[in-house]
């Protein structure tokens, strides 16, 4: 058996959309990527990569404004946090199977 090998992922690839972009423009560049078409994992990609931007954003207004909220907001920060967590666990195990040869997938899908 071959000793595994280590995929190096940049945090760039982590999450792709600059600090800059809208809200309006990462949904439409979502869509265009699913219009597009392709593999299944790029889609899941793109698809986490979008909520992942858009609980950011929505993390971020709401510590904005952390002085006024309820406790209720605190919970619901919380949760988004977790779930944030979640989505870039999720990003990094699509783009270490995006990175892997089909062998390293056989591998993979044996285990």
């Amino acid at each position: 058996m071959s000793k595994p090998t280590v995929i190096e992922i940049t945090p760039e690839e982590m999450i792709d959309p600059t600090p800059e972009a809208t809200l309006g423009y990462m949904l439409f560049e979502h869509r265009m990527k699913l219009k597009a078409g392709g593999e299944k994992v790029n889609h899941c990609l793109s698809l986490s990569r979008s909520k992942l931007f858009i609980t950011n954003r929505l993390i971020s207004k709401t510590e904005m404004n952390i002085s006024t909220t309820e406790f209720e907001d605190l919970r619901t920060l919380v949760k988004q946090r977790k779930f944030c967590g979640y989505l870039k666990g999720i990003i990094l195990r699509l783009l270490i199977w995006k990175k892997m040869t089909p062998a390293q997938r056989e591998i993979t899908l044996q285990l």
